[in-house]
């Protein structure tokens, strides 16, 4: 029936040739939410790993370009043996970070978590895969909105596969060795 569906007539179209667009179009990040999610996500993360008990977290980053989730910096001052790879775990199992993240990147004091260059330059030269970088599998058994609404779970079926619950994430430690003798012999 006709009177049963919304009904409007156009009367006028406006053209410009500069429009004003009101919002933040979505698109590849980063934009406009990306930064502000940055912000809050990051504030959120660093209250977590506070509350979970680690010690000396001097900062934490969501660097925008990863759409506030994908890549974490987190900053540390190293204040015994494992504690770069214990902050990176926790952040990586943070509420923040536990749906969808990917990369939990752990530096000293002296990088700026902010320029990513400085990120990229303590990766490169700090990190030794074999002892420092830590891939978590099975970490988090919250399902995707696409397993939860089936689409994911309804293909695996079709397809006669088994779904995997969980997601896999690395822990990244871009650490300066520590003076002290046990630093020395956990190098080796």
């Amino acid at each position: 029936r006709a009177d049963a569906v919304p009904f409007m007539t156009v009367e006028r179209i406006y053209f410009r040739n500069d429009p004003i667009m009101l919002g933040c179009p979505q698109g590849k990040p980063p934009h406009q939410d990306n930064r502000f999610g940055a912000y809050l996500r990051s504030t959120v993360i660093r209250e977590q790993l506070e509350g979970a008990g680690i010690p000396n977290v001097t900062g934490v980053w969501i660097p925008p370009e990863a759409g506030n989730r994908g890549f974490v910096v987190v900053q540390i001052k190293q204040s015994y043996p494992g504690h770069a790879t214990q902050a990176g775990v926790v952040a990586s199992q943070a509420g923040g970070v536990a749906y969808l993240g990917r990369y939990v990147v752990v530096v000293d004091e002296d990088i700026h978590i902010y320029d990513m260059n400085d990120i990229w330059w303590a990766m490169m030269t700090r990190v030794r895969p074999a002892r420092d970088v830590q891939i978590l599998r099975l970490r988090s058994a919250r399902p995707t909105p696409c397993e939860r609404w089936g689409w994911i779970s309804f293909r695996m079926r079709s397809s006669g596969r088994q779904a995997v619950r969980g997601r896999r994430s690395s822990a990244i430690s871009c650490r300066r060795p520590l003076a002290d003798s046990w630093a020395a012999r956990a190098d080796r």
